[in-house]
């Protein structure tokens, strides 16, 4: 039983890597550095973990475009003067056109951009609040192998809320930075 399984699982992934860069799907998981404009509502911001899903619509030689999921999960204080912190936590979802260019003969090293539209919303025990906005990004990518990449790309995020409140400023900047391991699927 468990030969055939392992067998299974053997073909199956045999599988995955011979077809791999055909079906355009890649999953990436990343660690955002994010850096917030002192004028935030949190000027604090810790990463956790990100990750992203794309779906490449082209394989040619010089560029391939596309269109991406992608998520980072952060946790933030706030401070008050006079009683404990308290933990906030929000996950920032973006929704891309991606453009990778090969910039080597090799096609290893590309250029990385994508911009699209950012929303999330700060959750802790008060209530929340949430965010609609713009990003723009670029980096670069490179292809260890046929199914591995990694890449550093900066993310621009220009974010407004969605309804006023008193207690939230209008209008947050960040800049994020991933570090990211991906895989073609």
């Amino acid at each position: 039983m468990l030969s055939k399984n392992v067998i299974s699982l053997l073909l199956i992934t045999t599988s995955l890597f011979s077809n791999a860069q055909k079906s355009g799907i890649n999953a990436e998981i990343h660690y955002p550095f994010t850096i917030p404009n002192e004028k935030n509502n949190y000027p604090q911001v810790d990463g956790i973990f990100g990750g992203a899903f794309q779906f490449i619509f082209t394989d040619s030689e010089f560029a391939n475009y596309g269109i991406e999921y992608k998520f980072d999960s952060n946790q933030t204080y706030q401070k008050y003067e006079y009683s404990n912190p308290v933990k906030i936590n929000f996950v920032m979802s973006h929704i891309n056109g991606v453009l990778k260019v090969n910039i080597d003969a090799m096609q290893k090293a590309k250029l990385y951009t994508d911009a699209g539209f950012t929303f999330y919303k700060y959750k802790n025990g008060l209530g929340q609040q949430g965010f609609t906005g713009f990003n723009v990004g670029a980096g670069l990518s490179y292809d260890f192998i046929d199914q591995f990449y990694g890449q550093l790309t900066y993310n621009y995020v220009h974010a407004g809320l969605k309804q006023q409140s008193s207690d939230f400023k209008d209008k947050e900047k960040f800049g994020i930075v991933h570090v990211t391991l991906g895989f073609k699927i």
